[in-house]
């Protein structure tokens, strides 16, 4: 059988190559003029994308101020790590898949959302059983690599870097 040996939400790889596209995309859109990025808005407006209208009709729309207060905020949600990508899942059986798998803590807004969310899979995850052990320890080494990948984003909130795309 082709499971997962732990409670790991993947994504297929024509799927992962997508999100990685549009990240390498967005950070283009990033670095280009006050005019396209614009522009962009104005595209995503006409789209269907209604959040952009409070963009196009803010009172500095286009000023340098705003299209870097812009750059900035876009960048840092892109940095926000949504997916671990090429993490070494455990597969039944033995075998191990890189995959892309989605970090369950994206939506946590405190220390306290991520402690509620490990603890609900470490009390769904017990048991004696081989089975059971063995996909606890996977669960909780991935959410080990999931809660170092929110503390670096949160350190890195603010620094001023743009991410880069992977």
């Amino acid at each position: 059988m082709n499971a997962p040996e732990g409670a790991f939400i993947w994504v297929l790889p024509s799927a992962a190559e997508r999100h990685g596209a549009f990240l390498a995309r967005s950070l283009t859109l990033l670095g280009q003029s006050p005019e396209t990025i614009m522009a962009a808005h104005a595209i995503a407006l006409e789209r269907g994308a209604e959040e952009a209208r409070r963009v196009i009709n803010h009172p500095e729309a286009g000023s340098e101020p705003f299209i870097e207060a812009l750059r900035m905020t876009y960048a840092q949600v892109l940095a926000a790590p949504m997916v671990i990508a090429n993490y070494p899942m455990p597969i039944k059986g033995g075998t191990i898949l890189d995959a892309s798998v989605i970090n369950p803590f994206i939506s946590c807004k405190s220390d306290e959302d991520r402690t509620r969310i490990k603890t609900r899979y470490e009390d769904f995850l017990r048991g004696d059983r081989i089975e059971i052990w063995a996909k606890r320890q996977n669960t909780l080494k991935f959410l080990k690599i999931d809660e170092a990948a929110e503390k670096r984003f949160c350190e890195d909130l603010g620094s001023g870097e743009y991410p880069n795309a992977e």
